[in-house]
């Protein structure tokens, strides 16, 4: 067995839904692929690990001992005391080990730095130094260990995963994914490369290969709700969004699926028009206050925009009960004021235009310049055939530069529908300057042969 072993620990969570973040080194060290990676013999190449005198050996066996009772910190102390520490590349190396396993990352790091300037050529150390380095991502220092490893001739899939992990944080994907594939070489087990590799796909665009290697993977670990949930990404990315609601749904069946993965199954579903479906996930999303308010607002809007004006209402009032405090904020008033908006014209769309209306000036009375806000009020005063106060709102809104050419444009169709047609070409003209179509183009035609 190889006394300088090292054990590690990634316990990073994992990106869901996600092609472009770096997969993260998950529960690595649980792996079998994993510990025999550090279970190969020790001192076969004296080009790549120093050898071992006499005094070491006496006192790495001492401190062998000791470990095999548990007591690691006697371990530490022997080899300490041995006056040969400081001069030993192997008990240095083995120091950083057992501090390692003492939870002191920069103390081991600190060892193995030690061991490696006495010994530029310790492979295992160049390795272990790195693998550290990476749980306090430092990339760039693991990395310069890990090619160093690769240049001592490491074949490991460990140090190519590892090197792998590296390129990810850099976006280097092409070599991140030769890596991952050259890692599983050597460990064609370990889960860590396979995702690696997928996650890799996803990010460089070939959602297909990466949905088959995570359809692989469902086969061998088929209650791992992270994979259901990932191929389901690709499975979007590759428009089978049924296959990929169906995927979702069987990672909720597995766990609970988390707010933001509900609210993209909602959005999915509203994809397929089953609005149902899509209200009971945005509704559960929301009910958790497990979003943020721009997502919650989102869900609202995306219920208007599939004018699903009766379920945006119902959605509208679940989402004030639980945010209200946080929307009411000053510093959300973009968010207020599009759930306003929103909520305004999910009511002149079912039918109550009155209240619609009232919200939408208790909107104005926060912001007076909200040109949303007062184009959407004009349209209200126009429903109630109060022409002129929608004519004063829409004068208003031309204020706003990234409003006029709307405002503009409704303006010169009121005045079309009081046959004022040359004071409304005025308007449709410049309207058509500021934001050409050629729709409304056509239109300014049809008005000019009214003349």
């Amino acid at each position: 067995m190889n006394r300088f072993a090292l054990t590690i620990a990634f316990l990073l969570p994992v990106s869901l839904l996600s092609g472009n973040e770096p997969l993260p080194i998950d529960a690595l060290w649980k792996s079998e692929a994993f510990r025999k990676a550090y279970t190969a013999s020790y001192g076969i190449d004296s080009k790549i690990e120093p050898l071992i005198n006499e005094d070491e050996s006496f006192y790495l066996a001492e401190a062998a001992k000791l470990m095999a009772e548990e007591d690691r910190p006697a371990a530490i102390q022997k080899l300490l005391d041995s006056d040969i520490s400081e001069e030993s590349p192997a008990i240095l190396f083995s120091l950083g080990n057992f501090h390692y396993e003492e939870g002191n990352q920069d103390v081991a790091i600190d060892y193995y730095n030690k061991a490696i300037a006495l010994f530029p050529n310790f492979r295992d150390a160049h390795r272990n130094v790195a693998m550290l380095e990476i749980q306090k991502e430092q990339y760039d220092e693991a990395e310069t260990h890990l090619k160093r490893a690769v240049e001592l001739g490491s074949q490991e899939g460990l140090t190519y995963g590892l090197l792998a992990f590296c390129h990810t944080q850099k976006k280097r994907l092409q070599a991140a994914l030769s890596a991952y594939r050259m890692a599983q070489v050597t460990m064609p087990d370990e889960i860590q490369w396979k995702l690696g590799e997928a996650h890799t796909l996803q990010a460089i665009g070939d959602a297909a290969h990466a949905s088959a290697i995570y359809g692989e993977l469902i086969e061998k670990f088929p209650s791992d709700v992270y994979l259901w949930i990932n191929r389901a990404n690709t499975l979007v990315q590759t428009e089978k969004p049924v296959e990929a609601i169906a995927h979702l749904e069987m990672a909720d069946r597995i766990k609970e699926l988390a707010p933001s993965n509900r609210v993209y199954l909602g959005q999915m579903y509203m994809g397929q028009s089953l609005y149902d479906s899509a209200m009971e996930n945005f509704t559960s999303a929301i009910a958790t206050k497990g979003v943020d308010l721009a997502a919650a607002v989102g869900c609202l809007g995306l219920l208007n925009n599939h004018r699903k004006w009766a379920l945006a209402k119902t959605l509208g009032e679940k989402l004030f009960e639980v945010y209200f405090e946080e929307i009411e904020k000053p510093e959300n008033i973009k968010y207020y004021s599009i759930y306003q908006r929103t909520m305004a014209i999910a009511e002149l769309e079912t039918g109550n235009s009155k209240a619609g209306a009232k919200r939408v000036e208790a909107l104005l009375s926060k912001d007076p310049l909200d040109g949303d806000a007062l184009m959407l009020l004009a349209k209200f005063r126009e429903e109630q055939n109060r022409q002129d106060d929608a004519i004063v709102l829409l004068e208003q809104a031309a204020v706003v530069p990234e409003h006029r050419a709307a405002a503009l444009f409704a303006h010169g169709k009121i005045l079309v529908n009081r046959f004022q047609y040359k004071e409304a070409l005025k308007l449709l003209e410049e309207s058509n300057h500021i934001d050409p179509k050629d729709s409304l183009k056509q239109y300014i035609e049809a008005i000019r042969e009214l003349l």
